[in-house]
């Protein structure tokens, strides 16, 4: 018996906490309002909301999706040193899909969500059950910082078989685990680049309640 690797095998993609491509990344179908991003300690800022994507530009890209047409929110080419993608976020949508087309170093994955749910948004590689704050919710909520707090329910369909593999944790936005966006990417798994990293976004439908931020997306990509 030699080596750990021999029965824990290193993950493809570039080194330790890397997936081999964006398949192998999680995938969620989360409120319109998630995730957030933290503010101060006690304070955070909802997706669907200007404070939101205006912060989120400081380190990453977003784009304003338009319905039935592929929205490149990031591209990046001829890095030097190569790069990692941790996370996408979708737009919110009525039902309908969302396709997300992920180019790494000339290979292009496909990954598709289709739910049937209203004010809804589909991410890629995004947390579940951190960024807690001491402040706007009960304590009972703030318990899911951990994801205690990701009930089942019998009336939402949590088949991710039938979802291209996206997860609906719980549809009620009380009792809804935390999901959030950290500006430390390697907090989660991620996918390697060596040299390219395009993200494009395509919805077959916008859900709209008069909040212009909701047809924005974004991707996490950071040069090395």
């Amino acid at each position: 018996m030699s080596e750990l690797t021999d029965f824990f095998p290193a993950a493809g993609g570039g080194g330790s906490g890397a997936l081999p491509d964006p398949t192998y990344m999680r995938r969620y179908v989360l409120s319109g309002s998630y995730p957030i991003l933290k503010t101060l300690t006690s304070t955070f800022v909802y997706a669907y909301s200007n404070d939101f994507w205006t912060r989120y530009n400081y380190i990453y890209d977003s784009a304003t999706t338009v319905v039935n047409v592929y929205t490149t929110i990031a591209d990046v080419t001829s890095a030097a040193n190569g790069g990692m993608l941790s996370h996408v976020i979708g737009p919110t949508t009525s039902s309908g899909t969302t396709d997300f087309k992920i180019t790494i170093d000339g290979e292009v994955y496909l990954i598709t969500s289709s739910h049937t749910y209203s004010n809804k948004r589909s991410t890629i590689g995004v947390s579940l059950g951190r960024a807690s704050t001491s402040s706007g919710y009960t304590n009972s909520w703030l318990g899911s910082n951990n994801n205690h707090y990701s009930y089942f329910n019998s009336s939402v369909s949590n088949t991710a078989a039938n979802n291209g593999g996206f997860i609906m944790p719980y549809d009620n936005g009380n009792l809804e685990p935390l999901a959030s966006v950290s500006n430390t990417p390697y907090d989660a798994p991620y996918v390697r680049f060596k040299e390219s990293c395009k993200v494009e976004v395509r919805p077959s439908a916008l859900y709209s309640s008069g909040y212009t931020y909701q047809a924005s997306a974004g991707a996490a990509i950071t040069l090395l």
